[in-house]
């Protein structure tokens, strides 16, 4: 193929790049924080980043930690997996993810990278800490894989969970 298609999260746009002339056209805009896209018969796949205690969802109508899907030409939007409501509901790290107050510890969804494979999309999600599948069929979900969580002396040390939440509630304020 002679095109690329790339996100630009700071502008929310996904533009197709011509890869022989260097033209460039704005395909889909105004998502928030798109991070990541791939293409696959004649359909763009948009995951959008963000889903934790960094502040409320933008006022796009598209929740935080989503996947959307889009026709080639970038009409019809529409919300294709809903990335947070997975993580919320099957947790595969297993980390702890909310303190005793109830705020998280830190991003619960935050995919950043996607691509589409012979087993469907990959999504890398950093604050998930895991690889997602997602069947771009179905939209079903499932858990790929799961890197082990870090076992450095200082996040293992006691009171280290509390230190992290009071550091995170200071940069939100």
């Amino acid at each position: 193929s002679t095109r690329a298609v790339v996100t630009e999260s700071d502008t929310g746009e996904i533009t197709a790049v011509n890869l022989k002339t260097g033209a460039q056209r704005t395909v889909i805009s105004g998502l928030p924080s798109p991070s990541g896209v791939a293409t696959h018969a004649n359909k763009i796949f948009v995951v959008l980043g963000g889903g934790g205690p960094e502040g409320p969802p933008p006022p796009t109508g598209y929740p935080p930690a989503s996947l959307l899907v889009a026709n080639k030409d970038g009409t019809g939007v529409r919300v294709l997996a809903d990335l947070m409501a997975y993580e919320l509901a099957h947790n595969p790290d297993g980390q702890v993810q909310f303190d005793p107050s109830g705020q998280p510890y830190d991003a619960l969804s935050n995919p950043f990278s996607m691509t589409y494979t012979r087993w469907g999309l990959l999504i890398a999600d950093g604050g998930a800490n895991d690889v997602l599948r997602m069947d771009p069929r179905t939209g079903k979900v499932s858990t790929y894989f799961v890197p082990p969580n870090a076992r450095t002396p200082e996040c293992l040390a006691p009171g280290a969970d509390e230190v992290h939440v009071a550091a995170k509630r200071r940069v939100r304020e």
